[in-house]
């Protein structure tokens, strides 16, 4: 009776480690989704920034451009003056 209690206890041990290993796996993939879906935010992100980066860079050289004139412009009334 004993052995059979024993057989018992292992068999409802073997059931509740199969369980636990299910939720695990589900947990696993879950995360290996979250990853992907991380990683393609990331990289959406980096897109955004680069464009970012650029339209300041387009926008410097516009300011700097029309620095450029108002100087001219200035140099050209003291001239006229």
């Amino acid at each position: 009776m004993q052995l059979e209690q024993k057989l018992h206890e292992m068999h409802i041990e073997l059931e509740n480690l199969v369980w636990d290993k299910k939720e695990l796996q589900e947990h696993f993939q879950m995360a290996v989704k979250e990853r992907k879906m991380m990683e393609i935010l990331l990289a959406e992100l980096e897109e955004e920034h680069d464009m970012a980066i650029a339209n300041i860079e387009k926008l410097e050289g516009k300011v700097k451009f029309i620095s450029c004139l108002m100087l001219l412009a200035v140099r050209l009334l003291r001239l006229s003056l």
